[in-house]
């Protein structure tokens, strides 16, 4: 629906009417060319608030007028009617409002005007900066005195509404009457002011900041797994507060931190007035299966390693002495011993070197999951391999242990 206005929008209707059949269904077609917006309103309902809204103020009803003017503004945004919504205000006495809605109004016109092309809004942007510059001098202002330097995270509300921190050091136009000033920021005390301002006058409030003792408390987390949950104090805080700053009473303060899988974290100070303290949150994994599984295959291969050396240092002296008899007198029966010894000792410290090696990677496996590593952007990780290899030699036996990292 085009933004014309409802009194231009009706002359078009009637004008388009008396210049054939063909400019109505060329007008036809533009609108069921026009893209789908999805939205459940119907599309009169914009000019339906609208009209209802005129003929509620041309009857006096100003406060009806407004919530039919507000309704078809959120509806379908336009200068013909906010100025409308200006107009209700300044009906019901409230000045302030009604030159904010009018600069509005001028500045929205002239957005328009600047996006189309289009001198249409003209009208409304003139009128709009002329009832604005009527108004100008029985406007009441309200002018604030802050604290140098003011806290950065300084909060104010007028009647329950934010007051934007470009308007804290300006005069702002406020309605005649009473008001209720709110002061809010991360250490001090909340301040709280009651005014009334007249027609044409400026009401100047100093907000006096009280500070009160506190302390500050930053989680630090070296890594998030899911399910976390974080309690301080004995209360849980929203996942979207872990990173934030804690402003908090000095005295004593307790933090856990519980993952399933996971040792419970806890950490508990007592804090000073102005304390700055950063709890740094590491997590570690419960011991598992594998843990006890890496051990178990451990202890085996020390144990075949150490039966195969034991069988291979007995298999080494015996040939020893076998070869320092004369050939005439070596036993055939001892050489035939000495022979299934070192087989047997071979065979265990081939065990013995696989079971290692599997108790080594099992080991990296439990402790990775125990303590993952963080991300580094810096370098990439590189895979970390350990093998035990058992060797025989005619001079003796042994392990011979090959790493990569």
């Amino acid at each position: 629906m085009a933004d014309l206005g409802l009194q231009p929008l009706v002359l078009l209707r009637h004008a388009l009417w008396g210049h054939g059949r063909w400019i109505v269904v060329a007008l036809l077609g533009l609108f069921l060319a026009r893209p789908a917006t999805g939205s459940p309103v119907k599309p009169g309902a914009a000019i339906v608030h609208f009209d209802q809204g005129s003929a509620a103020f041309a009857e006096g009803r100003f406060a009806q007028a407004l919530t039919e003017f507000q309704a078809s503004m959120a509806l379908e945004p336009s200068p013909n009617t906010r100025i409308k919504i200006a107009r209700c205000f300044k009906a019901l006495g409230k000045i302030g409002s009604a030159y904010v809605q009018f600069h509005r109004t001028s500045h929205e016109a002239q957005d328009r005007m600047n996006a189309t092309g289009e001198a249409r809004f003209a009208p409304t942007r003139d009128a709009a900066e002329a009832e604005a510059l009527a108004l100008e001098k029985s406007v009441p202002r309200l002018a604030l005195q802050l604290p140098s330097p003011a806290p950065a995270d300084l909060g104010l509300e007028l009647d329950g509404t934010p007051v934007p921190r470009e308007s804290f050091s300006t005069a702002i136009p406020i309605d005649p009457g009473p008001h209720h000033l709110v002061a809010t920021a991360a250490r001090f005390a909340p301040f709280t002011q009651d005014f009334s301002v007249e027609l044409g006058a400026t009401a100047s409030v100093t907000v006096q900041l009280s500070r009160i003792p506190t302390a500050e408390v930053q989680l630090a987390f070296l890594a998030k797994p899911a399910g976390m949950t974080v309690f301080f104090d004995g209360k849980p805080l929203p996942p979207d507060d872990f990173d934030k700053p804690h402003i908090v009473e000095p005295g004593p303060h307790r933090l856990e931190v519980r993952v399933p899988g996971y040792t419970p974290f806890s950490w508990q100070r007592q804090l000073a007035d102005q304390d700055q303290e950063r709890v740094t949150i590491a997590l570690r994994a419960e011991p598992s299966a594998m843990r006890w599984v890496a051990l178990s295959v451990g202890g085996a291969a020390v144990v075949a390693l150490a039966v195969g050396a034991g069988f291979g240092v007995v298999a080494q002296r015996t040939e020893s002495e076998q070869l320092e008899l004369d050939p005439l007198f070596r036993d055939r029966a001892v050489q035939s011993t000495v022979q299934n010894q070192a087989k047997l000792a071979t065979a265990l410290l081939a065990a013995g070197g696989v079971l290692g090696g599997a108790a080594a990677v099992l080991g990296i496996i439990a402790v990775a999951r125990r303590n993952p590593a963080l991300p580094s952007a810096k370098e990439d990780p590189k895979p970390v391999s350990v093998k035990l290899l058992p060797q025989v030699l005619t001079s003796g036996v042994g392990l011979l242990c090959v790493g990569r990292y």
